[in-house]
């Protein structure tokens, strides 16, 4: 809401006012959630910026105005040669979450446990698609690491 009160005017004046769309960070909600999604699940920016799983709900591509229970892991993870094949799975509860996220599904691996994690450059999904069984598979060359673990990132 603007509000403009001019008191004790003694001539007349002329107000331009040009209003812009607010940024995320205006409308208090995470950075990476776009307004404009926002805007098709809350009537106000300040009922978005109140719901503490909005960024979460956004990446994982979900209705925020429902309640979750996200479940993240990986099912099997394969190696052949240098070929790796790992598959990962999203749950809310015990249900399978059948989804296409609005972030980046990495595989980061290490050449052992006390080494430093890197992302695997050929393991990196945008907006991976989870499937009905809530699994996402991905498959790639890696000839340098012996340990992977999987993340969302925005």
């Amino acid at each position: 809401m603007y509000t403009n009160v001019f008191t004790a005017v003694a001539s007349d004046h002329n107000v331009q006012i040009d209003f812009a769309g607010v940024s995320a960070e205006q409308a208090g909600v995470p950075p990476h959630v776009p307004v404009e999604w926002v805007k098709q699940y809350y009537a106000s920016e300040a009922a978005a910026a109140a719901d503490p799983d909005l960024g979460t709900d956004y990446l994982l591509g979900l209705d925020p105005t429902n309640i979750y229970d996200i479940g993240f892991s990986f099912l099997s993870l394969s190696v052949t040669g240098g070929m790796v094949s790992s598959t990962v799975q999203l749950k809310d509860g015990v249900q399978p979450l059948h989804t296409r996220i609005n972030g980046v599904l990495k595989l980061r691996g290490a050449p052992d446990l006390m080494g430093e994690w890197a992302d695997v450059e050929s393991a990196v999904i945008s907006n991976a698609l989870f499937d009905i069984n809530g699994k996402c598979t991905v498959q790639f060359t890696d000839a340098t690491n012996r340990f992977y673990k999987a993340l969302i990132d925005p």
